[in-house]
């Protein structure tokens, strides 16, 4: 059987692929999800606590019996209790909504700071690397200029020398 030669998409790899969400905004966005749908269900309640409360009343009224009273004053009491915890859960919304609105802006914040490091990175290293261009130029220029006065000394040494080796020749 054949080798395989192109690498297999995992499913890891296609998770990183996906931009990443810090784990701190999912959890804010979870309970936002949690305090809305528990929003709804208090909303349920109260609704119901309502026409409970309603229908108890009118019974209440109608037959005037001390258990139809009891009854719409118990209905009354589940009344107020739905209205709290849906004010409660109203809150409790509220919060998380805060919670998830300060986890994007500090996630915002952390990226806006790391593209600054990086970006400070980059310009210290082509700073760097100007720096060490201009320093191999400079050093180039003194090793020519060496190279060339070495070469005049040389050069005037041999023409200084030929002279008063002739004169030494003719002397004899």
């Amino acid at each position: 059987m054949a080798k395989r030669t192109t690498k297999r998409k995992t499913a890891k790899s296609a998770r990183q692929q996906v931009p990443q969400v810090s784990e701190a905004i999912s959890r804010a966005e979870k309970a936002t999800t949690l305090a809305q749908k528990k929003l709804d269900k208090a909303a349920e309640r109260l609704d119901k606590a309502k026409e409970r409360a309603a229908q108890a009343v009118t019974k209440a009224k109608e037959t005037k019996r001390a258990t139809t009273i009891a009854a719409a004053e118990r209905a009354r009491e589940a009344l107020t209790k739905a209205k709290e915890a849906k004010r409660e859960a109203a809150g409790e919304l509220r919060q998380a909504k805060a919670n998830l609105k300060a986890e994007e802006k500090a996630e915002r914040d952390r990226i806006k700071s790391e593209e600054q490091e990086k970006r400070l990175a980059e310009k210290k290293a082509t700073a760097k690397a100007h720096a060490i261009a201009v320093f191999e130029k400079k050093w180039e220029q003194q090793w020519e200029r060496k190279q060339r006065t070495k070469k005049t000394v040389k050069r005037t040494q041999r023409k200084v020398s030929t002279p008063s080796k002739e004169k030494k020749i003719t002397a004899l």
